[in-house]
């Protein structure tokens, strides 16, 4: 079977009149923690008809089981498939719209492809139901940051360090749950170059490390801003508050082709 994974799948397409027949062989899931949506695929989606025209990947949430009028939760551009070919284990983010009102929702994952008729459906999975209320969801809760009090950060990464990020919360504070929390590790490769694997993927990139003052816990701190660039306007602004000689908690502002989204959690240095 020949493959083509996500990174690859960027280029968009021209208006397609032939539809593609997706095929899902595993399991394909959503989660909303505001303000991102979360799909992830473990296993497989396969098309198995024509070569497809630009795909997207949306969560609707609809008053009613679908398919009937809702609003769009969020949406990912997944690109072209051609036939024989399939989408493998991912895991993206996007940012999440919810629906201001308050009510019980129905979650359908659909995929959208473009055609010479414009978009049509021809993917859609169940995603459960959301409760909504004004808005937000219903018992959403909160992650506490850890209370220890900070210290001095250390001034320089070596060859061969490695940073371990543990995702625990939005940027809202709000707590992933934690068959969506990630765990990353970046890997020093030289003074400015670092690999970052997350999802079973490897990414580099060049980085810049300096000290930064600021607030953390309502306490005035001194902390270690790495700027890392890893090209194709993917840039991440990585906040390391130490609490502990090599530990600490961290916010991460992830800028990409979607928007910008912000992470916290705790992290290691080895």
């Amino acid at each position: 079977m020949k493959k083509l994974f996500l990174a690859l799948m960027t280029a968009l397409s021209l208006a397609n009149i032939h539809a593609a027949t997706l095929k899902l062989d595993g399991k394909l899931t959503s989660n909303i923690t505001e303000p991102v949506c979360t799909f992830k695929l473990k296993g497989n989606i396969r098309n198995v008809g024509s070569s497809s025209g630009t795909l997207k990947m949306i969560l609707m949430a609809t008053p009613n089981p679908f398919p009937s009028p809702g609003v769009i939760v969020g949406e990912y551009t997944l690109g072209t498939l051609p036939n024989g070919y399939q989408i493998t284990d991912f895991t993206v983010k996007t940012n999440a719209k919810l629906p201001t009102a308050t009510g019980n929702y129905h979650l359908t994952i659909t995929i959208a492809e473009y055609t010479g008729a414009g978009w049509k459906n021809i993917f859609a999975e169940k995603a459960g139901t959301q409760n909504m209320v004004n808005g937000d969801i219903a018992g959403q809760k909160k992650w506490p940051i850890p209370s220890t009090k900070a210290v001095p950060p250390i001034g320089k990464l070596p060859n061969g360090m490695r940073i371990l990020l543990d995702s625990k919360a939005t940027g809202d504070m709000n707590l992933i749950p934690t068959a969506f929390q990630e765990k990353s590790v970046s890997t020093v490769k030289s003074k400015n170059k670092l690999e970052t694997v997350l999802n079973g993927r490897k990414k580099a990139g060049k980085f810049t490390i300096a000290a930064k003052d600021g607030t953390f816990n309502k306490q005035r701190v001194t902390y270690s801003q790495i700027v890392i660039d890893y090209g194709s306007g993917s840039k991440s602004t990585l906040s390391l508050y130490f609490q502990g000689t090599y530990n600490g908690t961290y916010k991460n502002v992830e800028k990409t082709s979607v928007g910008s989204i912000t992470t916290w959690g705790t992290f290691k240095l080895q």
